[in-house]
This record gives C-alpha cells, sequence and structure tokens, in this order.
C-alpha cells in the first residue's frame, strides 16, 4: 500500500508539475540555465543586432571605352606613337607632306584642370600656314542610332586660329573632312570655347559657342547623343567632377555626323595643346577625380 502511493504521487510530480517547473526556472534565470545534454555549458542568449540603416550608394561609374594620355617620351616620333586604350592604330600625320603642313610634340609635363586625373605628358600640334592634323583610330565605332557616348579631353592653346579634336574620319585630301564631321574647341567662326559642323578643313560651318574665351585652358566633355537621322551634342566647359553632369550644357549643336571608321583627329591652324583624350559610356568615366 506504502508503494503504491510513492508511484502515484511520482506520476503525479512527473507528470503535472515539473513541466510547468522546468520553463519557470529557466525563464528565472535569464536563460543561462544549464541544461541536461548542454555539456554543462550554459544556453546563450541571442543578443539583439544594431537596426541597419541604408546606406548611400553612388551611380555606377560606366565604362571607359579609350584613353590617350600621352605618356610618352618627349623625343618620341609622334606619329609611331600608339600607347592608351581603346584604339586599333597609331598616331598618324594626314599625308606624306605633313611635315610642311605642320607637326607634334610631345610636351612634358599634365595639362591639368579641375583636379582632373592625368598621366604621362602632352602633346602640342602646330600648322605651318596651313592646319595641320593627326588621326587616330577607334576600335568602336561612334554614331550608332540610340547610343550616347561620351567624350572629353584637356585643350589649351599658345597661338589661336582654328583648331580642336575632330571626330570624323578624314580622306585622302587632308584639305577634305566628310560631311558631318565635329570639331570641338575652338571653332573658325567664333573667340569661344565651342563646337563645329566641320565640312572641310577650309570652310567652317555651322557653330555653337560658349562664353568661356578659346584662350582658356579648359576641360572640355561632350555628350554625343545619336539618332536615326539628326544627331545632338552638348558640349560642358570646365564641369565640376561630381560624377554628375550639369543640368544645361553650354553650347549644344545638332547635325548629323557622318563618323565613318571612327577616326579622332587632332588639328590645329595655329598652335594648340591636347591632354587627357577620353571616351566613356558615362560623364562620371571621362571625368575622374585622383
Amino acid at each position: 500500500m506504502q508503494k503504491t502511493k510513492f508511484k502515484a504521487i511520482n506520476y503525479l510530480i512527473a507528470s503535472f508539475v515539473l513541466p510547468f517547473l522546468i520553463p519557470a526556472l529557466i525563464a528565472g534565470c535569464g536563460g543561462g540555465a544549464t541544461l541536461p545534454g548542454n555539456g554543462g555549458n550554459p544556453t546563450p542568449t541571442p543578443t539583439p543586432g544594431p537596426t541597419p540603416t541604408s546606406t548611400p550608394v553612388n551611380p555606377p561609374a560606366g565604362q571607359l571605352s579609350a584613353y590617350e594620355g600621352f605618356n610618352y617620351s618627349p623625343d618620341a616620333v609622334f606619329e609611331s606613337l600608339q600607347g592608351g586604350s581603346g584604339f586599333s592604330s597609331q598616331w598618324r600625320g594626314s599625308s606624306e607632306d605633313t611635315e610642311f603642313r605642320g607637326f607634334a610634340n610631345i610636351e612634358p609635363g599634365s595639362l591639368n584642370i579641375n583636379w582632373l586625373k592625368t598621366t604621362g605628358n602632352h602633346v602640342e600640334v602646330q600648322g605651318n600656314g596651313l592646319p595641320a592634323t593627326f588621326s587616330r583610330t577607334l576600335n568602336s565605332r561612334l554614331g550608332v542610332s540610340g547610343t550616347t557616348v561620351w567624350m572629353s579631353f584637356v585643350f589649351n592653346s599658345s597661338s589661336r586660329n582654328t583648331g580642336g579634336v575632330m571626330v570624323g574620319t578624314l580622306t585622302a585630301d587632308p584639305n577634305r573632312i566628310p560631311p558631318g564631321a565635329l570639331l570641338i574647341g575652338d571653332p573658325t567662326a567664333s573667340d569661344f570655347l565651342g563646337l563645329e559642323h566641320s565640312k572641310s578643313l577650309s570652310s567652317p560651318g555651322p557653330t555653337a559657342a560658349s562664353t568661356t574665351s578659346a584662350s582658356t585652358q579648359a576641360l572640355l566633355v561632350v555628350r554625343m547623343r545619336f539618332a536615326n537621322g539628326v544627331d545632338t551634342f552638348d558640349l560642358f566647359v570646365n564641369p565640376p567632377l561630381n560624377g554628375v553632369p550639369p543640368a544645361t550644357p553650354n553650347a549644344t549643336l545638332r547635325f548629323d555626323l557622318d563618323t565613318g571608321g571612327g577616326d579622332v583627329t587632332l588639328m590645329a591652324n595655329g598652335a594648340y595643346s591636347f591632354d587627357e583624350i577620353r571616351f566613356g559610356s558615362s560623364f562620371a568615366a571621362v571625368t575622374p577625380a585622383p
């Protein structure tokens, strides 16, 4: 009878008391109670982490498709140079009589403006009574409808007439440029930095000028928006290097650009210096800060 009573009591404790007592003991110990099968170690209590915060993400910088920093020795022969990236040819003169038309020399030091990232030296191109032109071909063809291409370079004049970077393909005759070539820099019919629809080296076309003197050393950035027909070219002069283009360009010109094989030409009827030529898919790609 006595054994039967103890069995009944044990059954009541195991069935009704322990299921309520053990959780209460664990809660009273703050989750650090020692339980069988845990190796004698307290059960850790998870610690809440910091509240997640949103981190600002900069817009993608885009891709650089071509770069020429003129990182050459000052005594190098310009027409044999083929450094940089994104080009399928070396620099070449416009014709066999290039030396009579003008010359191009590598000069020490970079042309810098607005703390633009630079490398190497720069080139000075000078005409000898006639425009001097030196060209190089891009790997990627320009002018595909529906695309936007950004370009930038640093530009300076030491003896003004007409000069700049031309986008278009030169023919065998250096006096002829295919209809639709774009001149960026010092247009023929303006004293201000701007854009020109150049039809030939001797016949200037329509011009869109900024309010910055063509005698000013400047970083020139061009947005080229190609369409099935008339293309749009926006010029930004010395824009801030914050990764975002200004809302309003300094000059805009519209015409159908004939890019042909995608030549980039340095043209000078006078004396002009060029540096840090970049082509890319965004404003940020062609305006890198150090």
